[in-house]
């Protein structure tokens, strides 16, 4: 049984979305004076990047409409913003706002503040809305889809939104793949393809390194695509309007149930990794201990206060 997909594409594959998983995202939170602490301090503590690739920058509005214009004018180089306010009221003299802006109303629903700014639902939160962590990642993630692998290896709280907006995407492409009718065949090498990308995606956002160790899972990718193939060929009906039909419904459900248990299977194997990676930091500071001299993490300590007793005498 031929493979669908050659071993090189696959290797372009994983050098294409590790050099996606490097791009540099440069955020911006503009806090009005009115907006509630709690919700300033819960949107800086959610967008608190892990690493250097993510820059988030905070600047304080005077409430003076001008010099707020001049401010937010002046950061053009970045990514997105978030417009943190009590009502969208106070800042709808700022209107019409830069592309990319995500307002943050902490006193009233999301759809009052979209009202009052003329924005879409989509582009404000509000924790009177429904939880903000789960608002903002589905605003990264649907706002910034070029940049979702860094933003998932930055803002590990948006992971479960976009692991979900990969699948459901890669789930509707391949059914409009299946929908055409190609030779017999000849879509299963772009089904498997499309494929292929989602369960890299889903690896490096649970934090995962492209290698050797995803080849099983690139094997079973090709088991359920022949799997949909045969399931497609044996519920084809005569018609060739029904059939493209059932083609399109057979690729979405295993392209979706695919992603689902890649998703649950990335999870544990994150989990395994962080805790070895744990393991492996203790057994090398345990290791440091040994060669000073002192076993037990507690000797060192008490050592210390020692020395520390006797200096002060």
């Amino acid at each position: 049984m031929a493979s669908p997909i050659k071993i090189t594409e696959l290797f372009k594959l994983s050098k294409k979305f590790v050099g996606a998983q490097q791009k540099k995202i440069r955020l911006t939170i503009y806090v009005d004076p009115h907006c509630s602490d709690e919700v300033v301090a819960e949107i800086c503590e959610l967008l608190r990047p892990a690493t250097s690739r993510s820059q988030v920058f905070v600047r304080v509005l005077s409430g003076q409409r001008s010099s707020d214009l001049a401010q937010i004018g002046l950061e053009k180089n970045t990514t997105a913003r978030l417009l943190l306010c009590a009502r969208g009221a106070d800042i709808t003299g700022l209107a019409p706002l830069p592309p990319q802006t995500c307002v943050v109303t902490s006193d009233e629903l999301r759809s009052a503040g979209a009202e009052s700014l003329g924005l879409s639902i989509l582009d404000v939160v509000s924790p009177l809305s429904g939880d903000l962590e789960t608002q903002v990642a589905a605003w990264l993630s649907t706002t910034l889809p070029s940049k979702r692998l860094t933003i998932a290896s930055d803002f590990p709280f948006t992971r479960a939104e976009i692991s979900r907006d990969i699948c459901s995407a890669t789930a509707r492409q391949n059914a409009v793949i299946a929908l055409v009718p190609f030779t017999r065949g000849a879509d299963m090498p772009v089904l498997v393809a499309n494929q292929t990308k989602m369960l890299f995606q889903l690896a490096l956002v649970r934090g995962l390194k492209l290698n050797a160790q995803r080849v099983p899972e690139l094997l079973v990718t090709g088991a359920v695509a022949f799997a949909g193939r045969r399931l497609a060929s044996r519920l084809t009906p005569p018609f060739a309007p029904a059939r493209w039909l059932v083609r399109g419904a057979v690729a979405f459900g295993m392209t979706a149930a695919l992603g689902q248990g890649a998703c649950l299977y990335y999870e544990k194997q994150a989990q395994k990794e962080n805790e070895r990676a744990a393991a492996e930091a203790l057994n090398s500071a345990e290791q440091h201990l040994e060669a000073a001299g002192l076993k037990d993490p507690t000797d060192a300590l008490i050592g210390l206060l020692e020395e520390g007793s006797a200096a002060q005498g």
